[in-house]
């Protein structure tokens, strides 16, 4: 995976803005940095890729949805996903947009606001590296989640 540059003025506003409205504690990775490359590295030696979609047949355990609309199917089996792993795990949010920095949160904060996570970017990323789990958001309409 790469994390190409989108030429985007203010990549994320909407996530940002909401995170602090709603006061909720997250810290930025900025693009470029040393812990942005690191994840990226893990991504790429933990998962194939295939373009930019992950291979989940490589998966140790996954499960794979089709969505048609971000608001509700993508969000319900957001839902449905964080209930694999501790609610209370810090987990990075990322997107395939470079410009874009991660976000690192808890993921019951991150489900709190899916729908601005996932409108932010084109393909959307829930990690959390401890337990190996992952969730995409891929724009061709599926969400897949699972243990790499």
């Amino acid at each position: 995976m790469t994390r190409d540059q989108v030429d985007s003025k203010e990549p994320i506003p909407g996530v940002l803005k909401t995170l602090q409205e709603r006061g909720i504690p997250h810290r930025l990775i900025l693009p470029g940095t040393d812990e942005d490359r690191e994840l990226t590295d893990w991504m790429n030696s933990n998962l194939g890729f295939a373009g930019s979609q992950i291979q989940w047949s490589s998966a140790s355990h996954f499960e794979c949805e089709e969505w048609s609309d971000e608001s509700s199917d993508a969000l319900e089996a957001f839902r449905r996903a964080a209930s694999s792993i501790v609610v209370e795990s810090l987990v990075k949010v990322t997107w395939s947009d470079g410009a874009c920095p991660t976000v690192e949160m808890r993921l019951k904060d991150a489900v709190s606001i899916g729908g601005e996570l996932f409108e932010a970017s084109f393909d959307t990323y829930v990690i959390r590296e401890s337990e190996r789990w992952i969730l995409e958001l891929h724009h061709e309409g599926t969400i897949c989640w699972g243990f790499v």
